[in-house]
């Protein structure tokens, strides 16, 4: 709390169930983006993104799927292993775990 005359400022600082699912579904973007630049894709290539996850993972991307979609520039996302000679990328962050992988669309 921080006060300064009459006013007084609180923040709240809980994570809710949604708060922790939308961390996720932006730390996915920002892996999604990093993988799209090692595959030397141009910034306005749309892509198709292949996701296998962890529950918790799977569970943010198809709630923020709208968001992902839009921010990576994906016309087609399935819940997939990627198939042979993709883009491939294997990562664990906050406990969860995942393979990705995009091509070209």
């Amino acid at each position: 709390m921080a006060n300064d005359g009459a006013y007084l400022a609180a923040l709240v600082t809980d994570l809710t169930p949604e708060l922790i699912q939308e961390g996720l579904a932006r730390e996915f973007v920002r892996r999604v983006q990093d993988l799209r630049k090692t595959a030397d894709l141009d910034v306005a290539d749309r892509i198709k993104l292949f996701v296998v996850a962890t529950p918790g993972l799977k569970a943010a991307v198809e709630t923020h799927r709208d968001y992902i979609t839009a921010e990576t520039l994906t016309v087609e996302l399935a819940f997939a292993a990627p198939p042979a000679r993709v883009a491939t990328v294997e990562d664990e962050f906050e406990a969860e775990k995942m393979t990705i992988g995009l091509v070209k669309a």
